[in-house]
């Protein structure tokens, strides 16, 4: 039986698309901030789609003041790779 591993290098780690969401928890507006675009969903619990947005912008505001209150889950997908964050979603207080 022959093993294949595949090597991967600093690079190729350091050029993964990451994306960070604030304020987390939020009861109106989140913040996007990525290094490049992608298309956004955020899904409930169930797996279904609330929202869906595509991100051209480094920065980018979501009103999620819509959603009702709950744990969700962002979705950002390009052509390599998928990445997920939890975010909480409250009431005004």
């Amino acid at each position: 039986m022959e093993k294949v591993c595949a090597a991967i290098s600093v690079e190729d780690i350091t050029n993964i698309n990451a994306f960070s969401i604030y304020p987390n928890p939020s009861s109106g507006k989140i913040t996007l901030e990525t290094t490049g675009e992608g298309h956004l969903t955020i899904v409930n619990l169930n797996d279904q789609a609330t929202l869906t947005r595509q991100i051209i912008e480094p920065k980018t505001q979501i009103d999620i003041s819509n959603l009702p209150d709950g744990v969700f889950f962002v979705r950002l997908t390009n052509e390599r790779t998928i990445e997920v964050v939890k975010i909480i979603k409250q009431g005004m207080k």
